[in-house]
């Protein structure tokens, strides 16, 4: 039975921002294991079909075993370095743009339409979670992240619940999502907590890593839709 924490949801403050960047940084970066492990067990198809034809090729033109043995590891180091790569640059990309300063002011200074929100436990900053309206129906969340001592805690929940009550607020319908197919907490989250995934992207070079992006929306109902 997983530990009772009390959780304090609270916005963003400037002397938050060395831990949510690390939270936010380890929550990407630790993706290329799954990922990578898709690709060796079949789950990502054209990887897994690129890999065998390598793999083939290797064995028919190297001149002995030792060969096609030190050619295949150059080969898999070759597949784990582009998947971790991947989610390595994501993270540095945001890192270098939407969460380079202190104040976080591409989500915190732009009026009511963006936010931010981190999860405590005690003074320890655990969870974090953001939101942009993108149109007048729709409200997009980004960056959650929790800390992975606490992943069975219910932070997510209670971070995506806080944007939840601001979509209503800013008289949102719908909850917008993205992640990728080998963030697989992230996938059964969001199937088990009312969200309906509506489509997967092909990332590039996806024959190599086999990695998708994975949408999912969910309906904000209104105080009154929930009173009847």
């Amino acid at each position: 039975m997983s530990p009772v924490y009390s959780v304090t949801i609270r916005p963003y403050s400037s002397q938050d921002h060395a831990t949510v960047c690390k939270l936010f940084y380890a929550g990407m970066v630790e993706n290329w294991v799954p990922a990578y492990r898709r690709i060796v067990t079949g789950s990502a198809p054209l990887p897994a079909i690129t890999q065998l034809v390598m793999m083939v090729l290797l064995y028919i033109f190297s001149s002995s075993i030792l060969w096609f043995v030190l050619l295949e590891c150059m080969v898999q180091a070759v597949f784990i370095l582009a998947v971790f790569y991947l989610y390595w640059a994501y993270a540095r990309e945001h890192l270098a743009s939407d969460m380079k300063d202190k104040e976080l002011s591409f989500w915190t200074g732009r009026g009511d339409d963006t936010g931010f929100f981190v999860a405590t436990i005690g003074k320890e900053v655990v969870g974090t979670i953001s939101y942009i309206k993108q149109s007048k129906d729709h409200l997009e969340i980004n960056r959650v992240s929790t800390n992975s001592q606490y992943r069975k805690a219910g932070i997510a929940s209670q971070l995506v619940a806080r944007v939840e009550a601001v979509a209503r607020d800013l008289k949102c319908e719908e909850l917008v999502a993205e992640t990728s197919v080998a963030q697989e907490a992230a996938i059964v989250f969001y199937n088990k907590n009312g969200w309906t995934e509506q489509s997967r992207t092909s990332f590039r070079g996806n024959f190599i890593h086999g990695i998708e992006l994975v949408n999912f929306t969910k309906s904000v109902h209104s105080d009154s839709h929930r009173e009847n």
